[in-house]
């Protein structure tokens, strides 16, 4: 029973921090579109798309290199 407990309460923990983390993107994106014309805005969000792209990646490299340390650890018994 305590793990269910635990567990709403982590995905109510959860779906606030997303629905705050959201209201802070769309904030942002009012602001700055209230601060820059419409051509910087595009070359914004092109920039950004580019950037999120490159941080995905790098993000998974963190993921395999984890994976990979952890089944050599686990391989030599250590």
């Amino acid at each position: 029973m305590k793990r269910i407990k635990v567990f709403f309460l982590n995905t109510i923990v959860l779906v606030i921090s997303s629905l705050i983390l959201k209201t802070i993107g769309v904030s942002f994106g009012i602001f700055i579109s209230n601060h820059i014309d419409k051509e910087a805005i595009g070359i914004f969000q092109i920039i950004m798309s580019i950037y999120i792209f490159t941080v995905t990646i790098a993000g998974s490299g963190i993921n395999l290199a984890a994976t990979k340390l952890i089944s050599e650890e686990l391989a030599l018994r250590k």
